[in-house]
């Protein structure tokens, strides 16, 4: 069997991206938020760092900066959500 527990955020971290690309903006951040809900800790700070982008997207940058300094908490070393997090405390 390929992959464990672990990788099952994948298939609905998938989803979501259709989702956001469909344009069902709402939807595709819900079902991210699932996804990083079963996701393990050490790969949610990938799965954040998107939903942060969606939601800057959305102009929800309040949101967004929360995101990333989850994803920093659970993952500090994961460097997109280190660069996303200084450009917002650069702006």
């Amino acid at each position: 069997m390929a992959g464990g527990v672990g990788d099952r955020q994948d298939p609905l971290a998938q989803l979501a991206e259709w989702t956001w690309r469909a344009g069902d903006h709402a939807a595709g951040l819900a079902e991210l938020a699932h996804a990083i809900e079963v996701a393990p800790p050490h790969r949610r700070g990938r799965l954040r760092t998107l939903r942060a982008d969606w939601l800057r997207r959305r102009g929800d940058v309040v949101g967004a900066r929360a995101e990333l300094e989850l994803a920093l908490q659970e993952d500090p070393t994961f460097a997109p959500a280190q660069a996303a997090l200084a450009a917002f405390e650069s702006s």
